[in-house]
């Protein structure tokens, strides 16, 4: 078999459904392949696994709601013909998404003169790095 659409890496952040195609094809004058046969690190997937965390229809296998903590995964799949198996996967990681912990007021009343503070803090996730760009002035930005 030939992939159409295998399995790849993905990048998301939590909370985010992930999506992982196990889509093939044989060549010419050769019957199609199997259903997928999915594993998730590893294990084939069964009656075992949290049905209503990992959803497998057709040739997809669905992760829901992802998180950091329990969801860095890695997916293979097989698909089988009289030519033989061939194997796909692709890993998972999960972000943590952008908090903002200190922020200004929405609203704030300002006379000439008056010194306000704009302060703003946020974390993510330890990978990344946080950029911060202001925008004044009729919209022109700085950073």
């Amino acid at each position: 078999p030939i992939f159409v659409d295998g399995p790849r890496d993905q990048t998301v952040s939590e909370g985010k459904d992930v999506e992982f195609s196990c889509n093939a094809r044989s060549a010419s004058n050769e019957r199609p392949p199997s259903t997928p046969t999915w594993y998730i690190n590893g294990e084939a997937t069964g009656p075992h696994i949290d049905r209503a965390k990992y959803v497998i229809e057709n040739k997809k296998l669905t992760v829901k709601s992802v998180h950091k903590a329990r969801d860095i995964l890695c997916v293979q799949c097989s698909v089988t013909n009289a030519r033989g198996t061939t194997w796909g996967d692709g890993c998972l990681n999960v972000l943590l998404p952008i908090t903002i912990t200190v922020q200004p007021a929405v609203e704030q009343s300002v006379d000439h003169g008056d010194v306000i503070d704009l302060t703003i803090k946020a974390t993510t996730d330890e990978s990344q790095t946080l950029a911060y760009k202001w925008l004044h002035f009729q919209n022109k930005s700085t950073t």
